[in-house]
């Protein structure tokens, strides 16, 4: 089976395989990607990387960090970080919900304004 990224070169999986990065060349792609000059994307599909592997080159030589694991070490954690979970998502709906009210809220407001002028609040007390 063949792997082509450009047209005029055709690379065998074996030899995608069995190809090796230089240190200096790793540290240039990560350097490249910390100043937002290229993507770990781009420099998968250019250089036909997994991006696994590109992630590995930005742990390894790169200035910033980039785990985003979170170290469990007990079942009590888990259960805590699963109730987090839900109450970060009831928190996002209760959001979402207070938003649609008030958008609501605001296109009645600008129909009474219209309806009634701007000293609506006057005329509906009387």
């Amino acid at each position: 089976m063949l792997v082509t990224s450009d047209k005029s070169k055709e690379m065998t999986v074996e030899e995608r395989r069995n190809r090796r990065f230089s240190e200096e060349f790793r540290r240039k792609q990560v350097s490249l990607i910390e100043n937002k000059l290229t993507t770990m994307k781009e420099v998968s599909i250019k250089y036909e990387v997994k991006q696994e592997s590109v992630k590995g080159w930005l742990k390894k030589f790169g200035i910033m960090n980039y785990s985003n694991h979170i170290l469990i070490s007990s079942p009590e954690e888990v259960n805590r970080i699963r109730d987090q979970d839900k109450e970060i998502k009831a928190i996002k709906q209760i959001v979402a919900e207070v938003h649609i009210r008030n958008v609501y809220l605001e296109s009645v407001l600008s129909v009474i304004k219209k309806e009634y002028g701007s000293d609506w609040e006057k005329k509906m007390s009387l």
